[in-house]
């Protein structure tokens, strides 16, 4: 009995610690994720980075191009004649 309660005694203290740490973490998630800190690091980094280019956000796209284009088929799978279209006027 004496040893249950010991170890309980010990879980305690334990969850205790933990719940110290995740009141922790969550300051330091709100410091770090307040407006005005993410608006002076956006003014400071994205003006050095300049224009996005599409070889930065599509990968290899001048080594495999046909890889990176859809042909007009797979996207349209009906043929225009049968789409019913509801047009509210």
């Amino acid at each position: 009995m004496v040893v249950l309660e010991h170890k309980t005694e010990e879980i305690k203290k334990e969850i205790k610690k933990e719940q110290a740490r995740m009141n922790i973490l969550k300051a330091e998630l709100c410091y770090i994720s307040r407006p005005q800190r993410i608006r002076h690091l956006t003014e400071k980094h994205l003006k050095s980075l300049g224009q996005t280019k599409a070889e930065q956000i599509v990968k290899n796209v001048k080594d495999n191009p046909k890889k990176y284009q859809t042909p007009i088929r797979k996207v349209v799978s009906k043929k225009v004649e049968n789409i019913k279209w509801n047009f509210k006027t």
